[in-house]
């Protein structure tokens, strides 16, 4: 299965309005891991938007690894490695319209 989110102009303005920063993500209804998504994060004390790419690279992949869970970051034997780093990340408001889930049957190669 892969995850895949959307994101309109309607949201935009409505995360913008609500949190009262810019908010002007890229307009994309079938975003999927791996892609740029934009991001409202803290930074230097106040909220920014950030573009981000949905996925982690560790040094050793030579992919990214996409859909990791804060809630279950140490069991991943693949993560542990680098759980330090993982802790110090900030977390991130990852303004959607909606999430689903395809499954392979869905997925077109």
């Amino acid at each position: 299965m892969c995850g895949r989110i959307s994101i309109d102009s309607f949201l935009a303005n409505t995360v913008s309005l609500q949190l009262g920063v810019p908010f002007n993500p890229q307009t994309n209804l079938d975003l999927r891991p791996t892609e740029q998504v934009s991001v409202i994060m803290m930074s230097y004390n106040q909220l920014q938007q950030l573009d981000c790419t949905w996925g982690i690279k560790p040094a050793w992949s030579k992919k990214l690894l996409i859909n990791a869970q804060a809630e279950t970051v140490r069991e991943k034997k693949s993560l542990l490695p680098h759980l330090r780093v993982i802790a110090a990340l900030r977390p991130a408001l990852v303004g959607m319209n909606g999430a689903r889930k395809k499954t392979k049957t869905e997925i077109s190669v």
